[in-house]
């Protein structure tokens, strides 16, 4: 079993589809309803218990990565670095999963 953040998530959407602002609503979208379609690959996708501040988490854990505004968060890395940081070192056969998984939410 394989456990990704929503960190991991916003890189592979920004790395594959170059989306560089996300809100809250987008992350709990993508999560209930496509996270099954993880599990059933093998990947768990771990959110907060508080959903609301996951955003929050995000700029605070990494100040020189995610750029908090008002409603949304913000990439400030470009997508190689974004690539390097949070999916590098995954195995290549969850990378595709994840990047199918990407194509299912954003389209």
């Amino acid at each position: 079993m394989t456990y990704i953040y929503d960190e991991q998530v916003l890189a592979s959407v920004y790395c594959i589809k170059g989306w560089k602002k996300y809100t809250r609503s987008f992350l709990e979208s993508a999560y209930y309803y496509q996270s099954g379609q993880l599990s059933v690959s093998g990947i768990m996708w771990i959110r907060p218990k508080e959903k609301e501040s996951a955003l929050d988490e995000l700029a605070k854990k990494y100040k020189s990565i995610f750029k908090k505004e008002e409603k949304h968060i913000e990439i400030t890395l470009d997508q190689n670095s974004m690539y390097q940081m949070f999916l590098e070192g995954y195995p290549k056969e969850d990378q595709e999963v994840l990047a199918a998984f990407v194509k299912m939410i954003a389209g």
